[in-house]
């Protein structure tokens, strides 16, 4: 947003004291404006005809999302990973027959007829955005006997065998009381980083719109350059929860 105030007065140096303004008068106006859900622009490098390469700009978001989405699944019993990879904030895709008949002069393409392009090779490159996610949660766990005795207790092993258990009866009415006192502490850490790729492919008879009746390509994932990756912090939110038993 751009925003500008004006305003003006007159002060005479002699004579009644006079203060008329004018103003404020308000000058703002939207430079810019783009909507995360949907915004795309596809460029044509140069203008058509003599387009070789297109330029895709993209706000960074899952397809068919307005967010970027990530996937998660348990990689052990205490902690969830999740993966997430947008769309291509930018890409370029270079028709390389057509880069190379304007290198030599002939311009428009002529085995692109408007229509359908008969032979298409195309190298493209993109950046995406990617993010992260490890969520670590263990539950801190005490086990305390009606006596207030404490035993250690860890989920996935054992409970202790308690030697002269009776003597644990506080009140003498021939049962124990026990609480389980359980505590989450729950931990996230976040890594975004840019992911960048490149391909190709070659295409045989591209209508255009329509299909293409050969195609053949590949992509390759050429590595990911962190931009954020802060201390994994707690999380709050979590309650502690007691449990009453008797035996």
């Amino acid at each position: 947003m751009f925003d500008a105030t004006l305003s003006a007065f007159l002060h005479p140096v002699i004579g009644p004291n006079l203060d008329p303004t004018v103003g404020p008068l308000d000058l703002g106006f939207n430079l810019l404006s783009i909507d995360s859900a949907t915004f795309t622009k596809p460029l044509d490098l140069p203008p058509p005809p003599d387009t070789v390469a297109h330029l895709t700009l993209n706000w960074p978001h899952s397809m068919g999302a307005s967010t970027l989405e990530t996937n998660g699944a348990p990689v052990d019993a205490d902690t969830l990973h999740s993966d997430g990879t947008s769309l291509d904030i930018v890409k370029l895709d270079v028709d390389v027959i057509a880069l190379a008949l304007a290198v030599l002069g002939i311009s428009p393409n002529p085995l692109d007829l408007g229509f359908v392009d008969l032979v298409e090779l195309n190298v493209n490159g993109g950046v995406a955005l990617a993010q992260h996610f490890d969520l670590n949660s263990v539950l801190d766990a005490s086990l305390t006997l009606e006596d207030g005795t404490s035993l250690p207790f860890a989920f996935g092993s054992p409970l202790p065998i308690i030697p002269n258990a009776s003597s644990h009866d506080a009140n003498h009415d021939g049962q124990i009381d026990f609480g389980l006192h359980l505590t989450p502490d729950a931990t996230l850490d976040n890594k975004t980083a840019l992911d960048f790729h490149i391909g190709g492919d070659i295409g045989i008879l591209d209508f255009n719109p329509g299909p293409t009746l050969f195609s053949v390509g590949a992509d390759l994932d050429i590595g990911e350059i962190p931009i954020y990756h802060p201390d994994a912090f707690t999380l709050g939110g979590f309650n502690s929860q007691d449990y009453h038993f008797q035996v």
